[in-house]
């Protein structure tokens, strides 16, 4: 099961100048012990916080379906064609229960149609096998990236969340304790009001993307 656990243990996303004044070999003892971490000299550096609340999470059990048939047929004894039809289809890519209290509109299903029509013809000009034109097109569908499925499930400011907190003079930010108490449950809940998220929608009409590709050639001798 993927898990896409974005500053879940927090994130400063800016210090100020100063720290670079910092020991940081004092700070960080041991860099792969936590427990020896000074955190707290840190703290008045610190500009810009956020940290990860939800359920980060998510498993896509896609079903891939694919299908194709072709043959060649011989017209005449110049002219054969290649004649072909292919399907494909990526099943349970998106969350048909997923609906955001944004009024955001997901997509709910596939889009089912992807029939794919393939032509292909060889002329020869005289008959002799001599000079010979070939040809080809098709219509070619491809996959809806696993990411752009995973991160509008995921970050569409509802399943998670990323409170973000700015420094003031007044109101610097505590690293050890950034919310003041307030737990991600609170946030999450709406009992707690949040920063502006950001989050990564796809359209609810969502098309997997194609190609038309096409080829021609002739060849002497």
């Amino acid at each position: 099961m993927p898990q896409f656990r974005q500053n879940v243990r927090g994130t400063v996303l800016a210090f100020s100048s100063g720290v670079s004044a910092l020991n940081l070999a004092q700070i960080f003892p041991v860099w792969n012990d936590p427990s020896t971490w000074n955190i707290a000299a840190l703290s008045p550096y610190a500009t810009s916080f956020t940290q990860g609340f939800g359920n980060f999470n998510f498993s896509i059990p896609t079903n891939a379906l694919g299908a194709f048939f072709q043959d060649d047929w011989k017209v005449t004894s110049k002219l054969t064609l290649n004649l072909g039809l292919r399907y494909d289809n990526d099943l349970g890519i998106f969350n048909p229960g997923l609906t955001l209290k944004s009024g955001i509109q997901t997509p709910h299903y596939n889009q089912n149609l992807l029939f794919q029509p393939r032509f292909g013809f060889a002329y020869d000009i005289t008959g002799s096998r001599k000079t010979v034109i070939r040809g080809g097109a098709g219509i070619f569908y491809a996959d809806i990236q696993a990411n752009q499925t995973y991160d509008s499930t995921l970050f569409n400011g509802q399943t998670t969340i990323s409170p973000a907190i700015q420094a003031t003079a007044g109101n610097p930010i505590n690293l050890l304790n950034p919310f003041g108490g307030i737990t991600g449950a609170q946030f999450l809940s709406g009992a707690v009001p949040i920063s502006a998220q950001t989050i990564q929608p796809l359209a609810p009409n969502v098309h997997d993307p194609y190609s038309f590709q096409g080829a021609l050639a002739w060849s002497a001798r």
